[in-house]
């Protein structure tokens, strides 16, 4: 049975050096990246956080992102002063949270690696229409779960954003070749290799004309959804 790994936080080191050199001391090999410096998110540093991941044999599976102005952590100030709600800053905080979105990072997924026969663990990334295979990949939507005064309200964000003109891939961690068959459109529900599969299928988004289209129809309660 393989064993499940425990990650710890991890920042930026302002020497510019690797931040993840102290948890692979500690034989730690899986992390949260968290920066509260807004200037930080850039290709650079992006391209430099994967060689350094790379290097220690690090997994960087989320990473966290602060903004510019108070906050305080609390009861009586935080509802005032945290995330989107104060209007003094929420445009601000919005370009910000859109820069780290922006930075983005490959998705990482597995199967049940102890069970024979099953594929290996797998990156899903992005490739452009030139053939170049790029290392980052940020999300349209974002789900949170809003609290408020009776539990949470699950609360789905879809960015507007320009769409590149590529495909979204999927690849065998550690290889830079696609998986044949697995590229699809941004905006596609299925890959072509897979509609075939999901016309079969009780596949409840198969049929839909772009990945949007098929979230908002999947919500219950069609007026709760803004356009």
């Amino acid at each position: 049975m393989e064993v499940m790994e425990v990650g710890v936080l991890s920042s930026p080191r302002q020497d510019g050096g690797n931040p993840f050199e102290l948890l692979v001391k500690y034989g730690v090999r899986t992390t949260q990246f968290c920066n509260w410096n807004p200037q930080y998110w850039t290709r650079v540093n992006a391209e430099k956080m994967r060689r350094d991941a790379a290097a220690s044999g690090v997994t960087v599976a989320a990473v966290w992102s602060g903004y510019s102005g108070p906050a305080v952590w609390d009861f009586i100030d935080g509802p005032v002063t945290l995330g989107l709600v104060p209007p003094e800053y929420r445009e601000t905080r919005i370009r910000e949270l859109q820069a780290a979105a922006q930075f983005g990072l490959p998705l990482l997924g597995q199967f049940h690696s102890n069970d024979p026969g099953e594929p290996p663990r797998f990156e899903i990334t992005w490739q452009d229409r030139g053939g170049t295979v790029h290392e980052r990949m940020a999300s349209l939507l974002t789900v949170k779960a809003m609290p408020v005064v009776d539990g949470f309200f699950p609360c789905a964000l879809w960015l507007s954003r320009r769409i590149p003109a590529a495909n979204v891939i999927v690849r065998r961690q550690g290889s830079k070749v696609p998986v044949t068959g697995s590229a699809a459109v941004f905006h596609a529900t299925l890959s072509a290799a897979d509609q075939t599969v999901a016309s079969n299928l009780v596949a409840p988004w198969d049929g839909k004309a772009t990945v949007r289209n098929a979230f908002l129809l999947s919500i219950p309660g069609g007026k709760r959804v803004a356009p």
